[in-house]
């Protein structure tokens, strides 16, 4: 064990009292994020947006703005957008999950309700200024993607990518499983596939026909053997005329016979 409940509840406790602080000075580095302070307006929320009593969370959201109005009946419908959302939540054992919401309107939202960044993260990279310096640019990113009025950049266009392929999503309630991982199964799947399929072919080519191989070889090494004894005998039978054509007849029926067995042994490993 690393570190103990109790201290990563104090970490965690620490972050939440330097929040405002820390992504106030990250707003004020940020150029880029200045529009979106001017449209929406940056909420840093220790203790939730709802009240700031839940010792739990940390919140940090751009606002809402009205970016349209039109006439319903005899009264006018003011159509709002409510900007992105990070959010730190400490669970029970202090560990910290980190999701990142998208802006949305009514009518008008990605596919994913969130995107998880970290899943019981020990609280102590929360007091880690690079780390959360990452959270906030994915915050920008994120927002530049999905506000009606973004111009992500390249680079926040790929940040986004990454979050969405790499990050596991929340979609109608549930957690998805990583689609890169999801792809790379599949990948592997497809390779072990055509991989195994080629070698199990070649393996039940190798040994239903290695049977029927030994076999072949076991009847040549008989028949060199039987045409050994053959010779063994001319030499030291008596050389009758009527035993030599005998002792060639059958030197004749071998010698068809080893070639017969030659060649099926051939065709076989072709």
């Amino acid at each position: 064990m690393s570190t103990s409940r109790i201290k990563r509840i104090e970490d965690f406790e620490k972050f939440y009292s330097q929040s405002t602080q820390t992504f106030k000075r990250f707003l004020k580095q940020d150029e880029a994020a200045q529009e979106f302070e001017r449209l929406y307006m940056l909420n840093v929320c220790p203790g939730s947006r709802n009240g700031g009593t839940n010792p739990r969370i940390v919140e940090i959201s751009w606002g809402h703005r009205l970016f349209e109005s039109i006439a319903r009946d005899r009264s006018w419908q003011a159509l709002t957008e409510n900007g992105a959302t990070l959010l730190y939540e400490r669970s029970d054992t202090g560990h910290v999950i980190v999701s990142l919401y998208p802006a949305y309107t009514n009518t008008r939202k990605p596919i994913e309700s969130s995107i998880t960044l970290a899943i019981w993260k020990d609280p102590a990279f929360l007091n880690q200024p690079r780390y959360l310096q990452r959270h906030w640019n994915q915050f920008v990113a994120y927002m530049e993607c999905t506000s009606l009025d973004g111009n992500p950049t390249w680079k926040q266009r790929l940040d986004v990518w990454y979050l969405r392929h790499f990050k596991h999503l929340i979609i109608a309630d549930k957690w998805m499983p990583v689609k890169a991982l999801e792809y790379a199964k599949d990948v592997l799947k497809y390779v072990l596939t055509v991989g195994l399929s080629g070698s199990i072919i070649y393996l039940v080519t190798v040994l239903t026909a290695k049977p029927a191989d030994n076999k072949a070889e076991l009847e040549i090494k008989q028949v060199r053997s039987e045409v050994r004894a053959i010779t063994t005998r001319i030499d030291n039978a008596l050389q009758s005329q009527a035993q030599l054509k005998a002792y060639q007849a059958s030197m004749q029926r071998l010698e068809v016979k080893t070639d017969r067995l030659l060649k099926q042994v051939e065709k076989r490993r072709r």
